[in-house]
């Protein structure tokens, strides 16, 4: 008798820096509170591998998640040179996450932004992956066609609201 050995797949979505209070380097406060609830899916899920789509803000704290836990990721990126017009420091980090990943998949073959990629890119996500973890606000946008496709495709979707973040700060402020 052969056992077939099904891999657990989760992808991620979510916004860009801008509308997670403009945390660029993704080690910000609200940064570390998305990852710590990125992480506590995953330990409750345990999924044997991680998508990341890799753009600037959510998609790269999952990949960062997931060298942090040591599980493997692939890096999915819409189209060739993804990070061209990023400031240097953030394409030094992407070609870093890169190197860390076990596949790079170019769900393109392009090398010029199109919007329409970035729509093919969550959808291959979606199709690859069992489940998606969204981080989002509920606004209209990426974030919200790759949700609805992922719902179109009875995907399990786990939803982490940036909304309800609130920092120490303002905590000790209540």
């Amino acid at each position: 008798m052969i056992l077939e050995v099904t891999m657990l797949v989760y992808a991620a979505t979510g916004h860009r820096p801008r509308k997670l209070r403009n945390e660029w380097d993704g080690a910000g406060p609200m940064s570390l509170w998305i990852q710590e609830e990125m992480r506590k899916i995953v330990l409750a899920e345990m999924p044997d591998v991680l998508i990341s789509g890799m753009a600037l803000g959510v998609d790269q704290i999952w990949a960062e998640l997931a060298v942090i836990m040591n599980i493997p990721f692939i890096a999915a990126i819409p189209f060739k040179g993804q990070e061209s017009k990023w400031p240097e420091e953030r394409r030094n980090k992407y070609r870093i996450l890169l190197s860390k990943a076990q596949e790079v998949v170019n769900v393109s073959s392009q090398d010029f932004y199109e919007p329409i990629f970035m729509h093919q890119r969550n959808a291959w996500m979606v199709m690859k992956g069992d489940g998606l973890v969204a981080v989002w606000d509920g606004s209209s946008g990426g974030t919200a066609h790759c949700v609805e496709y992922a719902r179109c495709k009875d995907k399990r979707i786990f939803h982490i609201d940036p909304r309800i973040y609130v920092p120490e700060e303002e905590e000790m402020d209540l």
